[in-house]
C-alpha cells in the first residue's frame, strides 16, 4: 500500500480564477532584505522587491512571507502604488489539504487491472480523514487507500508556498514593493566560551551569537542585527497558521573568531550589534556569528558557603551531612570595555597534558559595563564544612531575642590552598558577640574569609545575639 503523500495525484486544472488573474512577487524578485532579531522570539524584516505590474488595480502575491508573521505588524508600500487591502494566505497546497477539504465530496479511486495493467476511475464519497480515509465505494464503505485518488480541481485557498495577497493599484510597467513586519520563528541567543588560565588569574572569553530560523522561509544575504535588552511586548493572539513542529537543525559556523565582529550600537536602552556582512540563514537552521572576544579578563577564584537562616533556631547539634563548597569565578567587567549581553558561559580549564577540559556553566545576565559579575561553576570536591550549632538561648521572650553559638569546621582534603568564603544568612536584627575570626557585614550577611591550608582544616566559632 502507497503512502498517502505519494498516492495522492493532484490533476493540476486550474487554480480557479481569482488565483489565474493575479500577480506574482516572488522572493526572487527580493532586492534588499534587512533582518533585526530579538532574544525573546521576535524579529523585525524589511525588504524591498522589484515587479512587473498590471494595468489597475489587481490582486499580487507576495510569496515568501515569514508564516510565523505577527498579525498587524505588516506594513507595505513603495513609489507610485497604493495598496487597499491585505490578506494572509498560508493554508499550503498538500496532499492531505486536499484530502480534507474534500470530505463530504466525490473523488475518483484509479485502479488497476491485475493481468491487462489498464487503469480505471470509480468515483467515491467521502467520508472522513480522522486517523485515516474513510470512503464509500458503492454501496460499500471503505477505510485506507484502495488506490490512488485523483480530484477535478484544487480547493479554493490552497496554494503550493505561503502568501500575503495585496490588492495594489500601479500606473506603470514595474514597480519596487517595501514590506516591514515583525514575525515569530526569529531568535538569537549569546554563547561563551571561557579558557580559565588560574595561575594567571585570567579567562579568554570569546562569545558567539547562536541564531535561530524557523519561520518557514529562508532569508538570503540578509543585513542582520541583534538586539539585546528586552523590549516591551503586547500579547495579542495570532489567527494565522504557524509552524509548530520544530524539526531536526543544521548547525552551522559563521565567521571564525577573529574575523570582523559585528558592531555595537546603544538603541533606545538596548544594545544592537550589526553583522558587518550579509548572512544567509535559511529555514530549520542555527548558525553561529562570533560576536565579540574579551581575553587576558582578570578573575578571582572563590570558593564559597552559603548558610541558611534556619540554622539559628532551638535546634541543637550537628546539622546533616558535610557540605561541599561551590566553585564561583568573580570578574569586572573593565569600565572601557564592551557590555556583556546575558548568555551561557561554559568554563574550561587546561589539564596538565594541556588539553582544555570543561569545569562548568553558568547563566549570565546582560553584564554593562564596569559591573561585577560571579560565575558559578559547581561544587568543590575536595573543600567541606561541617556545621553544630553549640547553645541556644531565649533573652527576651518580649521582644523575641535569642543567642546562639555556631561551630564550622572547614577541612582542604586538596592539595592546594584555598581561601574559603563563609557567608552566613542571619535573620532579624543581629549583632556577633564572639568570634573566632574577625568577619565583614556584607549586603546584610555576615562573612568570613577563612585560610585553609593544603590537606588542613580550620574551625570558626561565633556567637550572635538576634532581635526579630
Amino acid at each position: 500500500m502507497r503512502t498517502l503523500a505519494a498516492a495522492v495525484v493532484v490533476s493540476l486544472i486550474s487554480f480557479g480564477s481569482a488565483i489565474a488573474t493575479e500577480g506574482r512577487i516572488p522572493v526572487e524578485n527580493r532586492e534588499t532584505l534587512s533582518l533585526t532579531i530579538y532574544a525573546d522570539g521576535r524579529g523585525a524584516v524589511s525588504e524591498t522587491r522589484r515587479f512587473e505590474t498590471l494595468a489597475g488595480t489587481h490582486p499580487y502575491a507576495i510569496e515568501g512571507i515569514s508564516r510565523a508573521l505577527v498579525s498587524g505588524s505588516l506594513r507595505i508600500g513603495g513609489s507610485g502604488l497604493s495598496v487597499f487591502e491585505t490578506t494572509y494566505a498560508f493554508d499550503l497546497l498538500t496532499p492531505q489539504a486536499i484530502l480534507n477539504a474534500s470530505v463530504g465530496k466525490t473523488v475518483g479511486v484509479v485502479r488497476t487491472h491485475p493481468t491487462t495493467g489498464e487503469e480505471s476511475i470509480v468515483p467515491a464519497l467521502v467520508l472522513s480523514t480522522q486517523g485515516g480515509v474513510v470512503l464509500k465505494i458503492g454501496n460499500k464503505i471503505e477505510t485506507g487507500l484502495p488506490g490512488r485518488l485523483v480530484f477535478d480541481d484544487l480547493p479554493a485557498g490552497l496554494r503550493p508556498r505561503p502568501a500575503v495577497i495585496a490588492e495594489i493599484a500601479t500606473g506603470g510597467t514595474n514597480a519596487v514593493l517595501n514590506a516591514q513586519y515583525l514575525t515569530g520563528g526569529l531568535t538569537w541567543s549569546a554563547d561563551y566560551t571561557a579558557l580559565w588560565d588560574e595561575k594567571a588569574s585570567t579567562i579568554n572569553l570569546d562569545a558567539w551569537a547562536t541564531v535561530t530560523n524557523t519561520t518557514g522561509t529562508d532569508f538570503s544575504r540578509a543585513k542582520l542585527a541583534l538586539v539585546a535588552g528586552q523590549p516591551n511586548r503586547v500579547h495579542v493572539p495570532q489567527p494565522m497558521r504557524q509552524e509548530t513542529m520544530i524539526k531536526t537543525m543544521a548547525m552551522a559556523a559563521d565567521a571564525p573568531m577573529g574575523a570582523a565582529p559585528p558592531v555595537r550600537e546603544a538603541l533606545a536602552g538596548l544594545h544592537l550589534y550589526a553583522v558587518p556582512r550579509p548572512v544567509d540563514l535559511p529555514d530549520r537552521q542555527t548558525k553561529q556569528i562570533a560576536l565579540l572576544s574579551r581575553p587576558d579578563l582578570a578573575v578571582e577564584r572563590r570558593h564559597v558557603f552559603d548558610g541558611s537562616p534556619f540554622v539559628h533556631g532551638p535546634a541543637r547539634g550537628a546539622k546533616g551531612n558535610a557540605a561541599h563548597a561551590e566553585l564561583r569565578l568573580a570578574f569586572t567587567n573593565a569600565e572601557t570595555g564592551e557590555p556583556l549581553p546575558g548568555g551561557v558561559v561554559r568554563v574550561f580549564k587546561k589539564d596538565t597534558s594541556g588539553e582544555a577540559r570543561f569545569v562548568g556553566e553558568d547563566r549570565l545576565g546582560h553584564i554593562p559595563a564596569g559591573e561585577k559579575s560571579r560565575l558559578h561553576l559547581g561544587q568543590v570536591f575536595d573543600v567541606t564544612l561541617r556545621r553544630e550549632q553549640t547553645s541556644f538561648e531565649k533573652l527576651d521572650f518580649t521582644r523575641n531575642a535569642t543567642r546562639t553559638s555556631q561551630k564550622l569546621m572547614i577541612r582542604n582534603a586538596g592539595d592546594d590552598d584555598v581561601l574559603v568564603r563563609i557567608n552566613e544568612r542571619i535573620p532579624g536584627d543581629w549583632t556577633i558577640t564572639d568570634e573566632s575570626i574577625n568577619h565583614k557585614r556584607i549586603d546584610g550577611a555576615a562573612q568570613w574569609i577563612v585560610p585553609v591550608e593544603a590537606n588542613g582544616d580550620v574551625t570558626l566559632t561565633y556567637s550572635v545575639e538576634v532581635k526579630f
